[in-house]
């Protein structure tokens, strides 16, 4: 599975970067919005689809520990601290809801239990559960963590999210192959110009070449 393109490691920023003028936490969604959103690089942390891939409107901030859950424990802190704040896509975030199968008694305990709960995207790399087909379908990568739990509860093969993935699958396969037809059409100036190549032979290359070119850039 490609990291970048699919499910990149997340980073939280310093708790700082959340505080106002007056040196403490944002109170408001949209304030804490913007920067729980630039720690998940604009994604869902659930089922990766970009806000720009979901037409560019905006997400919802998942209460990844849920409030109903711990409303009562740490003295609430969790219902306000924007660490336990996540990104998620409208419907990722209906489907997990106030569901838990992690440790209710630490405030920072694991956020499954055997096969049950969710990869925590800060703590857990998610690369280690999860695979994609080439279908763009995610497929538990072993028995003992949470992966299939969460592809099921959460429905992270429902269609449009297929859709998505196949797509930047494709647009990986594209851009090989556009960086293949470069390599080759530098090759054969190269030997053109140390006299490898006759005037002649380059030019049917080229024209060889560029027939190529027109028909990928018609197919993609």
């Amino acid at each position: 599975m490609n990291k970048i393109v699919f499910f990149p490691t997340l980073q939280r920023q310093s708790i700082e970067k959340y505080y106002n003028r007056n040196n403490k936490p944002y109170s408001n969604y949209r304030d804490n919005y913007n920067q729980v959103a630039k720690d998940c690089l604009h994604r869902c942390v659930y089922c990766d689809a970009t806000e720009a891939e979901c037409g560019g409107e905006k997400f919802s901030l998942d209460h990844f520990r849920p409030k109903d859950v711990f409303v009562d424990k740490f003295n609430g802190v969790l219902i306000t601290h924007p660490h336990n704040l996540y990104l998620s896509c409208q419907k990722c975030n209906v489907l997990k809801s106030n569901d838990w199968k992690g440790c209710t008694d630490y405030i920072d305990g694991p956020s499954y239990s055997g096969r049950q709960g969710y990869i925590d995207r800060f703590n857990d790399d998610i690369h280690a559960f999860i695979a994609i087909d080439d279908k763009g379908k995610l497929i538990p990568k072993n028995t003992f963590g949470p992966a299939e739990y969460m592809i099921k509860r959460l429905l992270l093969n429902r269609p449009n999210r297929v859709y998505i993935r196949k797509r930047r699958l494709l647009n990986l396969q594209a851009t090989a192959l556009k960086n293949e037809l470069n390599y080759h059409m530098d090759k054969i100036m190269a030997d053109y110009r140390s006299g490898k190549s006759t005037p002649l032979e380059s030019l049917d290359k080229i024209d060889k070449l560029q027939s190529l070119r027109q028909r990928f850039d018609a197919i993609v």
